[in-house]
């Protein structure tokens, strides 16, 4: 189940989310997928992404389990110039392989549909094989390689999904 979280307006929302994300954010290794000077998100941070993602047109929704658990969240990002990007995409390491991740990404894409958007762009680093094997699979196409943008010289990929025009 995908549940959008409000977590600048919800103190539930904000206690689990935070949690959620700090747990996926400390699996050893991941940060290299997700920051560029490659250094840790600490609870300062996260807390002021959660309390500002509003003031940023950023959103958040995740995938729960059965037992209603966060196993996964999606971030994106909506601007009328930039377009609509989807910033992250965490699953923990215990539930991958499940469909949470594709879950996420779908209703990513089907949330740009609705707001009008035509295309969703992605950025990652070219060593995260999981979330390019994904992007590939859900049809979102290389668009350009961004050299050198990692402390150890990685080069990010944007990749783009194009939507279905409604009309």
């Amino acid at each position: 189940m995908i549940e959008p979280m409000a977590p600048a307006e919800n103190e539930k929302h904000f206690a689990e989310l935070k949690e959620a994300y700090l747990a996926m954010l400390a699996e050893p290794g991941l940060i290299n997928f997700l920051s560029s000077p490659m250094r840790p998100f600490d609870d300062a941070t996260v807390t002021h992404w959660l309390r500002t993602h509003r003031q940023d047109n950023i959103d958040y929704a995740v995938a729960r389990n059965e037992h209603g658990m966060i196993v996964g969240l999606v971030i994106t990002k909506t601007d009328l110039v930039a377009g609509f990007e989807l910033l992250g995409l965490l699953v923990d390491r215990a539930h991958r392989r499940a469909g949470a991740g594709r879950a996420l990404a779908e209703y990513a894409f089907a949330r740009a549909a609705e707001q009008g958007y035509r295309a969703v762009d992605l950025h990652m680093f070219a060593d995260n094989k999981p979330m390019l094997a994904l992007a590939i699979d859900l049809d979102c196409r290389p668009i350009d390689i961004l050299h050198h943008r990692r402390a150890d010289g990685m080069d990010m990929v944007r990749l783009r999904k194009t939507l279905q025009d409604k009309s």
